[in-house]
């Protein structure tokens, strides 16, 4: 038991090293040498938890796709709430917590620039799977579009986290502001407004939420 809880313990300091080392400078710049010296064990110790820098972030990625997914199941559940002002205002309770909790090391997360480092793809793929199953009835195009664009609304979410407010209502009207824009509708128009106004009630009450 001891030597389990010491080993997690070790695990933990490593990873804490290669977070501290990525607020730092770029990760492709980090060695295995700079790590153990944050945390302050030996190579032979790096290498009974790590086979390496990549091993070690590509852990944390699984952890945090983990945890999204959860944060993403628990505001499937709240969605279908009646009362449409408390289900949404529950579920920006939900993801505030999460991103304010998270905030500093996804955006480390996201700025790694490695081909088998991509947070930013492996989001989108775990997005893609989860919308999939939940709303089969989407081609891929349609797939790939959702999911590239809740990516892209997190990051800037993350990135913007004291500027956005009401996380689920402000990503339901950029997604409908996307698509009208696409169309050549003019959102500041007087019947542009209508029509996003109008899909946007359409969107918050789809009996799939409720």
């Amino acid at each position: 038991m001891e030597k389990t809880i010491q080993y997690h313990r070790t695990s933990r300091d490593i990873i804490q090293a290669c977070w501290t080392l990525l607020k730092e400078e770029n990760f492709n710049k980090i060695t295995v040498k700079q790590i153990l010296d944050k945390a302050m064990i030996s190579r032979s110790t790096f290498y009974q938890h790590f086979s390496d820098k990549y091993e070690i972030i590509e852990y944390v990625e699984k952890q945090y796709l983990i945890e999204f997914m959860k944060l993403v199941n628990s505001m499937a559940i709240l969605s279908k709430k009646e009362d449409t002002n408390l289900k949404f205002d529950q579920i920006d309770k939900k993801a505030t917590e999460f991103f304010e909790k998270n905030n500093e090391h996804l955006k480390l997360l996201f700025e790694i620039d490695e081909t088998d480092l991509n947070f930013r793809y492996k989001l989108r793929k775990t997005i893609s799977e989860y919308i999939s199953n939940t709303t089969p009835n989407l081609n891929e195009l349609e797939l790939a579009l959702l999911s590239a664009q809740a990516v892209e609304y997190i990051v800037y979410y993350i990135n913007h986290t004291n500027e956005v407010k009401n996380f689920a209502r402000t990503m339901i009207d950029g997604q409908i502001t996307v698509f009208l824009t696409i169309l050549g509708i003019n959102i500041n128009s007087t019947n542009g407004g209508n029509i996003k106004e109008k899909l946007n009630n359409l969107m918050i009450n789809y009996p799939g939420n409720k």
